[in-house]
């Protein structure tokens, strides 16, 4: 198999296609043999990654694929001991880590939506189910004595996406820049009282950290997914979402 052939197959692309731009490639720099020089360095990477894993130059998928579980089972064992142990379901331990992948982001200050804003599209728009969930009649009495941010995480996952799009979302079309203000990067693990309406969400999105990029708020839902390398993924997804978050918020 010529290189231009490994390379459409790798990228399940039409291999004359790939030739054309390797023909293009040495009209233009007059340079041949590129397609094989990349083919020998992915070849060449490759086999130092498998090298690493444990896995032999010919490993087949199957044992590429149980060295990769191996791999993140050990890894996830040792991010475990450094966090000190943490359950998953606990609120408290969710919260740090959460922290921890703040810290290591260390994110700059970001223009988000005002507190105040954000009060003001609850009180004119009343998300009634978070209210029937929670108890309340009335949105004053919900916002005197719940907290502010996780109301906004809750409308993701209790009220349906129809009216959030079509009603509650729709106030964010008269926004101003004098609307938003810059602050830091928040993170929240949502309580326990969460855990319930929040199963489906969870189930669907098979995660369980999301956030609210107009806010600069990073949720986790405290829960436990019962998948290798669940602290990894925990982690690593707390870290990535974060730093999303940063970037939205830029000026």
């Amino acid at each position: 198999m010529n290189a231009y052939e490994k390379i459409a197959k790798i990228l399940r692309a039409d291999k004359d296609y790939v030739l054309g731009l390797e023909k293009r490639f040495a009209g233009v720099t007059g340079k041949t043999f590129i397609m094989e020089a990349i083919v020998q360095e992915n070849e060449e990477l490759m086999k130092d990654r498998l090298l690493r894993l444990g896995a032999t130059e010919n490993a087949d998928a199957k044992e590429i694929y149980k060295a990769l579980i191996a791999k993140i089972e050990s890894d996830d064992r040792l991010i475990f001991r450094a966090l000190g142990n943490p359950n998953f379901k606990a609120v408290g331990d969710c919260q740090r880590i959460a922290e921890a992948a703040k810290k290591i982001v260390s994110p700059p200050r970001g223009f988000f939506l005002k507190l105040e804003k954000a009060r003001e599209f609850l009180m004119k728009e009343p998300p009634r189910r978070v209210m029937e969930f929670l108890g309340y009649r009335t949105v004053e009495t919900m916002l005197q004595k719940e907290d502010l941010l996780e109301v906004y995480s809750a409308l993701r996952f209790v009220e349906g996406s129809e009216w959030l799009n079509g009603v509650f979302f729709k106030q964010y079309e008269a926004l101003k820049p004098e609307d938003f203000e810059e602050r830091e990067i928040q993170v929240r693990a949502l309580s326990e009282k969460w855990s319930e309406e929040s199963e489906k969400f969870v189930a669907k999105k098979r995660h369980n950290i999301s956030h609210l990029k107009e806010l600069g708020v990073v949720f986790v839902i405290p829960a436990l997914l019962g998948i290798s390398g669940e602290l990894l993924r925990m982690f690593s997804g707390s870290i990535t979402v974060v730093g999303r978050s940063a970037i939205f918020g830029e000026r």
